[in-house]
């Protein structure tokens, strides 16, 4: 017995109605002794039903567009309108500082710039599994800024320091350490007005 594939996976409503459409139509034009035997799955009633609920997801459809239409001119007018008032309301509260907390009005707070960055606080070290390597963590001063991490092996953490890594997350993994050996490490940020100043250094014996 030969099978016959009907698609129905990833169509559309209206592609499924319409290969449903094409076995009701086969059914139909079959003689009236074979077309009985098939009368019992009622392809056109349900190929009916389909195409009824289809149109009126059209129609719905075609409110749902109108009324979004709809909203956004409202909206827009809405905001015009409140605007306006607004104006009125901040020239009122200028010249009468007593009404202003009725005039449900926010002020605009004064932008401070950035500038270069503070030091990073709460530098420490995490240890991990891996052998030569140390996890840092410390907390940003600003929010946009990136991260520069130095070493060194000196023992008063004043001299020898060397560029470890770069990192734009709270965080750093530096590896490529020797194993049973003490490091110092410090971190400063740098944002587009410059580096800011390093942290006070912080030492680990490496695993």
């Amino acid at each position: 017995m030969k099978r016959y594939k009907l698609g129905f996976g990833n169509k559309t409503a209206l592609e499924q109605i319409a290969i449903s459409r094409r076995v009701a139509n086969g059914i139909a034009r079959l003689p009236a002794e074979h077309r009985q035997a098939l009368e019992q799955h009622s392809v056109a009633e349900c190929v009916a039903a389909a195409e009824a609920v289809e149109n009126r997801v059209g129609i719905l459809k075609a409110e749902l567009r109108a009324a979004l239409a709809g909203r956004s001119e409202t909206l827009r007018t809405m905001r015009g309108q409140t605007a306006n008032a607004a104006l009125g309301l901040s020239l009122l509260a200028w010249s009468k500082p007593e009404v202003r907390p009725a005039t449900g009005l926010s002020e605009v707070k004064a932008r401070h710039p950035v500038g270069m960055p503070a030091t990073p606080s709460l530098l420490r070290v995490v240890s991990t599994d891996f052998e030569g390597r140390v996890r840092l963590r410390w907390k940003r001063p600003v929010r946009r800024c990136l991260f520069l991490i130095q070493t060194t092996t000196d023992r008063a953490a004043r001299t020898g320091w060397k560029q470890a890594a770069i990192s734009g997350k709270q965080t750093c993994d530096v590896a490529g350490l020797a194993s049973g050996r003490k490091y110092w490490f410090r971190v400063a940020a740098s944002n587009t007005h410059g580096q800011g100043p390093w942290s006070q250094p912080v030492s680990a014996r490496v695993k």
